[in-house]
């Protein structure tokens, strides 16, 4: 199915399989409503609105899928328990929307490149969210919201993009544990800093911040300041007149 409003539609439709299907460019890829037991495999949604929508299915299960590109939501899940496994994501605005208290199950998937989040759960208690692998999500990997009360959340893994970018976004705060007098740990933690620590950009033009102001035992005015860029040379006069200001200002 390509080019059109809906791709594959099914409702009331029970006990189904839909294997090695695709649609392409559509605004509803697949469509399933009020049906039990329904099977989708090896199908692809690519360059849709929704690539799958499932509204108040039971028990559905959706098994090595793959959905690139669709600029809404790749799988819709609304009111709709649902198993979904060994599937792949791929520039999908959001790859996977579940909500409205119904258990879900996602397992094995991978999610990548999302452009707004991967997963948006809101209201899925007792659902099982379990080794899955996250990589460059534009914005958030997972956005849990309501009632997600018994959900289990294991073995799901980020990038280190993504890591770095909790990081520097003061949303994620790694621990390491050690002494350093014992010297337990020291290395860890180094390599924890390079792997993970994003080096700030700096500036060619000089420029400092101060943050400290002393005097030596003879008197003298010291002033302590953190570069913020550039280069410093002996015998460099600074300043901190604004550009534009006339000498006496």
């Amino acid at each position: 199915a390509t080019d059109c409003d809906q791709g594959i539609f099914f409702s009331y439709v029970d006990n189904s399989r839909m294997v090695d299907c695709q649609v392409t460019g559509t605004g509803q890829g697949y469509f399933f409503a009020a049906g039990n037991h329904n099977t989708v495999t090896r199908c692809v949604a690519s360059d849709c609105e929704n690539g799958m929508n499932v509204q108040k299915e039971n028990d559905m299960l959706v098994i090595n899928c793959a959905f690139t590109g669709n600029t809404v939501c790749a799988l819709r899940l609304d009111v709709s328990p649902t198993i979904a496994v060994d599937n792949r994501f791929e520039g999908n605005w959001v790859d996977v929307m579940a909500y409205g208290d119904a258990e879900v199950t996602l397992g094995n998937n991978q999610f990548q490149g999302s452009g707004s989040c991967a997963l948006y759960l809101r209201d899925i208690p007792y659902s099982r969210i379990l080794d899955n692998q996250f990589i460059d999500s534009q914005g958030s990997s997972i956005q849990c919201h309501g009632d997600m009360g018994g959900t289990v959340l294991e073995d799901n893994s980020l990038d280190d993009h993504a890591l770095t970018a909790l990081i520097a976004r003061r949303k994620l705060f790694p621990c390491w544990f050690g002494s350093a007098l014992k010297l337990e740990g020291v290395t860890e933690f180094l390599q924890g800093v390079e792997r993970y620590a994003v080096p700030p950009l700096y500036p060619q033009e000089f420029g400092a911040k101060v943050f400290k102001i002393a005097r030596d035992p003879q008197g003298v005015r010291l002033t302590y300041l953190k570069g913020t860029g550039g280069s410093l040379k002996v015998k460099d006069l600074l300043t901190n007149r604004r550009p534009g200001l006339p000498e006496d200002q």
